[in-house]
């Protein structure tokens, strides 16, 4: 079973997205803020990674960027699942290493497909 770590500050869309994948097969990890979440993501070392750009503690980015220069976190595909859907906010997130991103509100069956897309290119499929 894959493993999700979903970071997002949104109680709401952590239960939706939780309730949503696990019907779908997928082992789910949450934490409602950046600094938990990478301690977390770093620990549990997920398959794939949701993350919301808008934290309290540390911006999405900032989060995106610091996963990617640690060992254990380099290679997990990150998708940006927010509200902000800006040009400069999409250009920093790819530009950063986020391997897709997702506007909200989203639709399931298009987070899905960009979900297996991400994991098929990572080679995390398997």
């Amino acid at each position: 079973m894959k493993k999700i770590f979903v970071v997002d500050d949104e109680v709401t869309v952590l239960e939706y997205v939780k309730t949503a994948l696990q019907n779908l097969d997928y082992q789910i990890f949450c934490a409602d803020n950046a600094e938990e979440g990478i301690k977390r993501i770093t620990e549990e070392k997920p398959d794939l990674i949701l993350l919301d750009i808008m934290l309290p503690d540390m911006d999405g980015i900032s989060v995106c960027r610091k996963l990617r220069s640690g060992p254990v976190t380099k290679d997990i595909p990150i998708i940006i699942l927010t509200s902000l859907s800006d040009a400069a906010t999409i250009q920093n997130a790819f530009f950063y290493g986020a391997a897709d991103f997702m506007p909200k509100p989203f639709d399931l069956k298009i987070l899905k497909s960009k979900i297996e897309k991400a994991l098929q290119k990572s080679g995390k499929d398997k």
